[in-house]
């Protein structure tokens, strides 16, 4: 009786690996976002160094790319993308105070990914400058 049930559990399972959760290809806008992300990198560490600002330069494509879930884009995710594009430009402008801009910058992004896509949040966090 041991033998059968050994054998039988030796050969139900086969050898076939499966993954049960494949991973989606990263999407336009995902990678638009990580680049972004670097790119806010270089820009907080010139805010902070008081140098010229010059570390943005797709953010305005985040009209165009395509979300991993088609679903996301929608009028809510345009007004979110719309106030995050304001929110560079004003830094951009602006001849005083760009820690307070970046700061502005960086709370649209978490307000969107409050609504969309949460995980990067915490990694947004600390872009903020204090």
């Amino acid at each position: 009786m041991i033998f059968s049930l050994s054998l039988l559990l030796t050969c139900k399972g086969g050898n076939e690996v499966r993954d049960l959760n494949p991973m989606q290809p990263d999407s336009e806008l995902a990678l638009l976002m990580r680049e972004m992300f670097d790119d806010a990198i270089l820009l907080k560490q010139q805010v902070k160094a008081g140098e010229e600002l010059s570390g943005l330069k797709r953010f305005e494509e985040i009209h165009q790319a395509v979300p991993t879930d088609p679903e996301v884009r929608g009028p809510l995710f345009d007004a979110f993308a719309q106030a995050y594009i304001e929110s560079v430009r004003v830094l951009e402008e602006s001849e005083s105070d760009p820690k307070k801009y970046f700061n502005n910058m960086v709370d649209n992004c978490m307000s969107c990914h409050t609504e969309f896509c949460p995980g990067p949040k915490m990694r947004i966090e600390k872009l903020y400058l204090k």
